[in-house]
């Protein structure tokens, strides 16, 4: 494309250029997901004091779309926006791989396992199958410090309207500010606050058919 950019002819000074902008439009997150979660992060951030994050899938990995940080002094930066890590990496891996088939979280710990343990050579991929488990259980997963110790968080899948898995909404804390009592307590808007994005999602996603069907 030769409007990726653009140059001023005065300053000879270079800048994006439009063409730069609709890429940018079209690598949007699907479904709008990162601009509907917003009041959610902000709402989440606020009740817990800790930090809320914003993860989606793309292929083996996570990506961190959106950070939000709550008014605790000391709190967890493990994780910045643009970050991406393989499966099973943290707590939004684990809600993600808990909306997996079992075949399927098998493949994706098969094929993610070098590069985590490359990175993370102490790294228990054994204990996987079972937190993943237990994610499915409860509705929402708990990294118990597996790749920063004393960095807790704990983790909500997000669908999209056909019930696949998007990403994952998370509330990350230091070790002392997420017992098991704390846990419990934070999961309840945890859910809550995935249940209303997945319910934007759907909602947007049927506004967005009626729009081509009236205009299409």
């Amino acid at each position: 494309m030769t409007g990726l950019i653009k140059q001023d002819t005065a300053s000879k000074k270079y800048s994006l250029g439009i063409d730069a902008y609709l890429l940018g439009q079209l690598a949007e997150p699907p479904h709008n997901i990162h601009n509907l979660s917003r009041e959610g992060m902000r709402h989440l951030a606020e009740v817990s004091q800790d930090t809320a994050f914003l993860s989606i899938l793309q292929g083996t990995s996570t990506v961190c779309l959106h950070r939000e940080e709550g008014k605790y002094p000391i709190r967890t930066h493990v994780l910045n926006v643009g970050d991406r890590h393989p499966m099973p990496m943290g707590a939004a891996s684990l809600a993600m791989l808990s909306c997996l088939k079992q075949s399927e979280v098998d493949f994706m710990l098969k094929i993610t396992a070098a590069e985590v343990l490359s990175k993370f050579p102490n790294f228990d991929m054994q204990s996987m199958h079972r937190l993943v488990a237990e994610a499915r259980q409860r509705g929402w997963a708990l990294n118990p410090g597996l790749v920063f110790p004393g960095s807790w968080a704990i983790s909500a899948p997000v669908r999209d309207p056909d019930g696949k898995v998007l990403g994952a909404i998370t509330i990350g804390a230091i070790e002392s500010r997420l017992n098991g009592e704390r846990q419990l307590e934070l999961a309840i808007p945890l859910l809550e606050e995935a249940k209303k994005l997945e319910k934007l999602i759907r909602n947007s996603h049927l506004r967005m058919r009626s729009s081509r069907a009236l205009f299409g």
